[in-house]
């Protein structure tokens, strides 16, 4: 059983502990959304996909995936992209595949 909270006689949490924090749906659905976007960038052509900025491990990792053919690695490998994307500055990322592509980041 989950230990409650912290709280004070009047049953609110004292100052500075914030009870809020992300539900673990909302953090899937970003982790999917981080491994689509990867998944976009492993399927740019080359060139287009060298004209975005992104860390030198991510950018292995992507062309990696470009060339494996089994499907079970290609999906473990695209959920580690979507786990390196947590530290990258996916909105930065996405802003410039838009540019790139020529699609509004709407539709990315």
């Amino acid at each position: 059983m989950r230990t409650p909270p912290p709280s004070d006689a009047t049953g609110e949490a004292p100052a500075g502990l914030a009870l809020e924090r992300p539900s673990k749906t909302r953090l899937k659905r970003e982790m999917h959304e981080l491994q689509r976007l990867g998944q976009r960038l492993a399927g740019l052509p080359p060139a287009q996909l060298q004209r975005i900025e992104l860390p030198e491990l991510l950018r292995e990792q992507i062309e990696m995936a470009r060339r494996i053919t089994a499907r079970e690695a290609l999906r473990r490998q695209l959920q580690y992209i979507g786990r390196l994307m947590r530290n990258a500055d996916a909105e930065a990322i996405r802003a410039r595949l838009a540019v790139v592509t020529g699609k509004p980041e709407a539709a990315l």
